[in-house]
């Protein structure tokens, strides 16, 4: 019995969140292709992130089918994650954080900072979601693809001139066991040396609880931690690697 409760409970979620995840990138489409014309890449990519990204996670926080709490370590909270005035909202970061769920990106709204997306180039197989990407300014990566990926730093780069952060996943791609922190690779490390910011370090707890590897959504308790940013000071990115799997690590194991 409780086997069949678990699976209409998770039939109903992930109906629930997909429908709505259909209705949201076609509504934020609308909008972004009749706003193109007169803004800047910047604010297509905060358009979309608060029309697509916020609506869906109210849409599974308000009920309470998902909580989400933030934990805050840093020692400068002059932004944090519920406040920032326009000013903190220009900081910028590298912003990286482990892989483990489709919804890594989606919970990364609740960072007020304006930013901008290294995502995978097989999305762009879909035509809405295409769009948006190229338009917002996000930068395309492709597993076992060395020139796309060896391309992707410069144009990271490029796309932090307008003031934004850029926020990518180390790991490079999903990972079902949790304590899989071992594949990092350097892009993160070399962007942030190449343009004299922070690694803003963030771990995701429970997102593979929320939305596992196939796409089905159950109720989850998420957690977000907000690490202390450093600076990438040498080109030995391995120990900034270990540096930040260290942190990651510590938190997971909480």
């Amino acid at each position: 019995m409780y086997r069949l409760c678990t699976f209409f409970v998770s039939l109903f979620l992930t109906l629930y969140f997909w429908s709505l995840s259909v209705f949201a990138l076609i509504f934020t489409y609308s909008v972004c292709l009749f706003i193109s014309p007169f803004v800047d890449s910047k604010t297509i990519s905060r358009t979309y992130e608060t029309l697509t990204g916020k609506f869906l996670l109210y849409a599974m926080t308000a009920p309470g089918f998902w909580t989400l709490t933030v934990k805050d370590n840093r020692r400068d909270k002059s932004w944090s994650y519920y406040d920032a005035d326009a000013e903190e909202q220009e900081r910028q970061y590298v912003i990286i954080a482990n892989h483990m769920s489709f919804i890594d990106s989606l919970i990364s709204v609740v960072i007020p900072l304006k930013k901008k997306y290294m995502v995978a180039r097989a999305f762009t197989k879909f035509p809405v979601f295409s769009w948006l990407t190229l338009n917002s300014g996000y930068v395309l990566a492709e597993r076992g693809n060395p020139e796309v990926n060896g391309q992707a730093v410069n144009k990271a780069i490029a796309a932090m001139q307008d003031g934004s952060s850029f926020l990518l996943f180390p790991q490079g791609r999903r990972v079902e066991k949790v304590e899989n922190l071992e594949t990092f690779k350097t892009g993160a490390y070399r962007i942030a040396q190449r343009q004299g910011v922070a690694i803003l370090p963030l771990t995701y707890k429970n997102t593979h609880i929320a939305m596992p590897l196939g796409g089905w959504v159950y109720p989850a308790d998420i957690e977000i931690i907000i690490d202390e940013p450093f600076y990438v000071e040498t080109d030995n990115y391995e120990e900034y690697i270990v540096q930040s799997q260290d942190i990651m690590r510590r938190n997971l194991e909480k």
